[in-house]
C-alpha cells in the first residue's frame, strides 16, 4: 500500500514537485525537437506582412 502524496512531509513534497517540473522542462524541448516538422510552417505560409505589427522599423517603411 502506498501513502498518498499529501501525507508526505513538506520537504519530500517539494523535492517531488521539483523533480516533476525538471522532467517537464527537459522533456518538452525534446518532444518539440522530435516533432519539429509539424511545428514549422511551410515556406509558402510565412508572411512577413503579418509580422509588421511586431517589428516597428518594418512598419514605418
Amino acid at each position: 500500500m502506498t501513502v498518498p502524496w499529501y501525507y508526505l512531509e513538506r520537504p519530500t513534497r517539494v523535492i517531488l514537485l521539483r523533480c516533476y517540473y525538471a522532467l517537464c522542462a527537459c522533456s518538452y524541448p525534446l518532444f518539440v525537437g522530435l516533432n519539429w516538422k509539424s511545428y514549422v510552417p511551410p515556406r509558402a505560409e510565412v508572411n512577413l506582412n503579418a509580422w509588421r505589427c511586431l517589428i516597428p522599423h518594418v512598419a514605418l517603411q
